[in-house]
């Protein structure tokens, strides 16, 4: 009787599909109906001299014997909002939530200020925030919003067909900065875009089209005073850009289990349309790690206008260990025209398989018709 989400795995976004079981026999499963896509499965791993890349298409679970499911009549009306309570600026009370083993259903609505689930200007050393093997399915809105908020975990957790982000990060400026925030192990499949674009237009404002996982707003603020990791996230279906997120400092991420450092890592897309662009100019060296992603239209892009070099590497951009395979553009590293030298370091990668496709970000009249990397 357990309801589960086959995710898509072409370049095909919208390909996921969800069924109930009806019957185990040992290792071998039966549906109450048919499939309709194609869900590649063989037991095979994709090696390469960056690493190694698991092509299977995922299987989440959407049952869970707790719920938390809106009114269907008014879907999108409830939400679960954590803040801090304060008398004359005093703190005297961190909101705190422990969330696991649910089923979100139909929650939130509108901005990101309404997602599923808030948690919101949480500072100090309050009890974590944990959220883990929760299933959020057909939000109105994002799965969750972290606004100013401090020892928040996501890990281990489903988000299905949610709104505009189904994660959400911000440092707005007015607290102190997101620390011990961490994302992790996250399986995100047919976020919903409400522009309804297939492209992104113009302007590359974050607001314009959808992300699954956004990180923004950390512009006033050097990495090395954050402290935020998001490691080993499977995003597909997503008709925007998997990770729209900054690039780690180079120093910052050179340093094994800096506390301070924001790293992201071990992460992957496919079959979506933008897997991670990264638009922020946030140091003078950016670092791009370990990220891998495979049927998707454009893979890996960066948007920045740096002005030095890491004093240690002598680079101003830095990729390692990058995975792209069977993408429609591959790799596009730029740093936009600043009238400096720069240098671009790519090392220990394997890029390969894209076909002929215009970029859609850097434009059709300076990027047509290349293939795998441009810098």
């Amino acid at each position: 009787g357990d309801e589960i989400v086959l995710a898509p795995t072409n370049f095909a976004t919208e390909q996921d599909e969800v069924f109930r079981i009806t019957a185990i026999n040992q290792n071998s499963i039966t549906l109450n109906d048919s499939v309709k896509y194609y869900h590649y499965g063989a037991n095979s791993v994709f090696t390469t001299n960056a690493g190694s890349l698991d092509v299977r298409g995922e299987v989440g679970m959407l049952s869970h014997t707790a719920g938390i499911i809106s009114d269907h009549d008014t879907p999108g009306t409830g939400q679960i909002y954590v803040i801090q309570d304060t008398i004359d600026g005093n703190v005297i009370l961190n909101g705190s939530l422990t969330l696991s083993n649910a089923r979100v259903e139909g929650c939130g609505t509108g901005d990101l200020g309404n997602a599923s689930v808030v948690i919101k200007d949480i500072i100090g050393n309050n009890p974590p925030n944990a959220i883990t093997n929760v299933s959020f399915v057909k939000s109105g809105a994002a799965g969750v919003s972290i606004m100013r908020a401090q020892n928040v975990l996501v890990h281990s957790s489903l988000f299905y067909k949610t709104t505009n982000n189904s994660i959400y990060i911000a440092d707005l400026g007015e607290f102190p900065k997101p620390r011990a925030v961490k994302i992790t192990n996250n399986l995100i499949i047919g976020n919903i875009n409400p522009y309804n674009s297939p492209n992104p237009p113009p302007t590359y404002g974050y607001k314009i089209y959808s992300s699954s996982i956004l990180v923004t707003n950390l512009t006033k603020f050097t990495f090395k005073e954050n402290n935020l990791l998001i490691e080993s996230n499977i995003v597909c279906g997503e008709t925007g850009v998997a990770f729209l997120a900054p690039g780690m400092t180079c120093s910052s991420s050179q340093e094994s289990g800096n506390p301070g450092s924001v790293n992201l890592t071990g992460n992957i897309a496919h079959s979506s349309n933008y897997g991670y662009v990264i638009l922020s100019k946030l140091a003078d060296c950016l670092m791009i790690s370990h990220f891998s992603a495979y049927k998707v239209k454009e893979a890996l892009i960066t948007y920045n206008s740096l002005t030095s070099f890491d004093s240690e590497t002598k680079a101003s951009l830095i990729a390692n260990n990058i995975i792209l395979t069977d993408t429609a553009t591959g790799l596009t590293l730029n740093q936009g025209y600043n009238g400096n030298t720069s240098r671009i370091l790519l090392k220990n990668s394997y890029i390969g398989g894209p076909s002929m496709k215009e970029s859609y970000f850097i434009g059709p009249d300076t990027c047509k018709d290349f293939t795998a990397i441009r810098m």
